[in-house]
């Protein structure tokens, strides 16, 4: 399984250090509670022909690697501010006052770091596909991260 999220979960693991491909393959297993074993080196090896991450004893980030999670942490801060942007105009035209307050209290990514964001996206989308009840449940799940 070659998913975008696993790979830019590869570069986010690599930013804390170097890392064997075992170590990046039990990490994953931890984090996303799935082993992806047929698809650890092969996408290290797309990053290293791309210049972003390079093998010595250990996988690392190259200098470039390193602009490119500082570009897409920029990207990211921008898309999750128009999400809680969207999530605010949503409350209102729903006229729930009490998530309006939840949602206008989300500094998000300190709460739930990048793994949770993720989650708490999917979360979103699918309680709002479930009316009232999704929209109740939507806030206590709010609720918690506040």
């Amino acid at each position: 399984m070659k998913t975008p999220a696993l790979k830019f979960l590869i570069l986010r693991l690599l930013e804390k250090g170097p890392l064997s491909g075992y170590e990046i393959g039990k990490k994953v297993e931890e984090i996303l509670g799935h082993a992806y074993p047929g698809s650890i080196y092969p996408l290290l090896r797309w990053w290293e022909e791309r210049g972003f991450v390079q093998k010595r004893d250990k996988y690392e980030l190259t200098e470039k690697g390193r602009r490119f999670l500082e570009e897409l942490e920029k990207r990211r801060n921008q898309y999750l501010e128009m999400a809680k942007k969207d999530l605010l105009a949503l409350a209102r035209a729903l006229g729930d006052s009490e998530m309006e307050k939840l949602v206008s209290y989300l500094p998000l990514r300190e709460k739930v770091g990048d793994e949770g964001m993720v989650l708490l996206a999917s979360v979103v989308e699918y309680l709002l596909r479930c009316g009232e009840a999704g929209r109740k449940r939507l806030r206590e799940v709010l609720e918690r991260c506040s």
